[in-house]
């Protein structure tokens, strides 16, 4: 969902920049590097290998609603998302949207951004326990990639 459809990654940055200075943290390019794109357990160990004298699920608690907070104002969506859900939509294709991120996260963005009446399904890994690794989630990605070149072509 994060970087597919919503571009918040400067929303992230800010938040964990909230973060550090709460927590006197030093934040590198390489922590960033290594962190956008991860939840869960892969997160936690990534943050106890950056900040070992700290908490991870507190920091981690910590980013979720600072986040929360910024998402709550604005959700940026990545360039074609509403021609993209447009087209599904006017070609009854049914649609849903599957993330990493907490339930309550997909829902706020999902709304926030107007696009929430574009989805049937609405999961996260709490409700659809899929492994990390699994190439279902990166196909669907790929997928929806795809299609933004997909319906440029049919256009032209």
């Amino acid at each position: 969902m994060d970087g597919l459809l919503f571009d918040t990654e400067k929303l992230f940055d800010i938040a964990w920049h909230r973060v550090a200075d709460k927590y006197g943290l030093t934040l590198t390019q390489e922590f960033f590097n290594t962190s956008r794109g991860t939840s869960g357990d892969v997160m936690l160990r990534n943050l106890k290998s950056y900040f070992p004298t700290k908490d991870p699920k507190i920091l981690l608690n910590e980013l979720f609603e600072n986040t929360a907070e910024l998402t709550r104002q604005q959700v940026p969506l990545k360039k074609g998302v509403f021609e993209i859900l447009s087209f599904f939509k006017e070609n009854g294709v049914k649609i849903s949207v599957a993330s990493s991120s907490p339930l309550s996260m997909i829902q706020n963005n999902l709304q926030v951004s107007k696009t929430s009446c574009y989805f049937d399904v609405i999961a996260n890994r709490l409700y659809i326990e899929v492994p990390a690794d699994d190439k279902r989630f990166l196909s669907t990605s790929i997928g929806f990639e795809n299609i933004r070149h997909l319906i440029r072509w049919v256009d032209a």
